[in-house]
């Protein structure tokens, strides 16, 4: 598959409302991969300046396309594994092309996507990404993908045991379709344990929508952050036992 062709299936979900990255959202992901991607104000500038289109479509290409491949490759990866937690069978496509890519290229077989990204590995992932934000004091990454993980996690739970929800479910609706299920496989679980599911969804879900880049400067809003994380792994390693 031509870079062409993956980049317009990942702008897809770019522009997606459910899995929309802004310029500098998506600026952002791409310095955590190669530290010579400008920030989005230099960017829009010399683009204005040269004549050049300002459309998030066209410079999303260009900045990806003057990436060193080895780089470019990474970046894609890296959009894929955060929006393969809304989007699992959309991205599932785009990795099938990418690994026939792989195959026909390099003479390897393709792995085996539902063996490499299971949900230990899925969960173990993110962790890792929460842990680089709150090292990067980037309160609002650290809740951004803990609100996309449990979105993820709690979709994937009510499909896999064929309950019904909607896209437009929204997350605290999500959580409550869960511990409802877990609650009839495992009747005899104290309700307080099943209730956390909705009381830390609801925590990360509300801190989300009330932060804003001015937080996560001082040892409070840190603490928080590692109180957040901590509560994510929890939650989802219970959840994933039930799976």
């Amino acid at each position: 598959m031509s870079f062409l062709t993956s980049y317009t299936l990942l702008f897809e979900l770019l522009n997606d409302e459910k899995t929309y990255y802004s310029g500098s959202d998506f600026l952002k992901v791409l310095k955590s991969v190669y530290s010579g991607i400008p920030s989005y104000t230099q960017l829009i500038k010399y683009r204005r300046k040269k004549g050049l289109s300002t459309s998030r479509k066209d410079y999303y290409y260009d900045v990806l396309l003057e990436m060193p491949e080895k780089e470019r490759f990474k970046a894609i990866s890296e959009f894929l594994d955060i929006l393969e937690l809304k989007k699992p069978k959309e991205v599932q496509h785009i990795r099938e092309k990418m690994n026939i890519q792989t195959k026909i290229q390099s003479g390897v077989a393709p792995i085996e996507i539902d063996n490499v990204f299971h949900f230990e590995d899925k969960l173990q992932n993110i962790l890792e990404k929460i842990d680089k934000a709150m090292s990067d004091k980037d309160g609002n990454q650290v809740l951004t993908l803990s609100y996309t993980f449990l979105e993820g996690i709690f979709s994937e739970f009510l499909t896999k045991k064929n309950i019904d929800f909607s896209s437009k479910d929204d997350l605290l609706k999500l959580a409550k379709k869960t511990k409802n299920h877990i609650k009839t496989i495992a009747p005899n679980l104290p309700d307080q344990t099943l209730n956390l599911i909705s009381t830390i969804t609801n925590t990360i879900a509300h801190a989300r929508n009330n932060f804003s880049d001015s937080h996560f400067a001082n040892d409070a809003d840190f603490y928080f952050a590692d109180f957040i994380r901590d509560q994510l792994n929890s939650i989802s390693k219970f959840i994933i036992k039930f799976i």
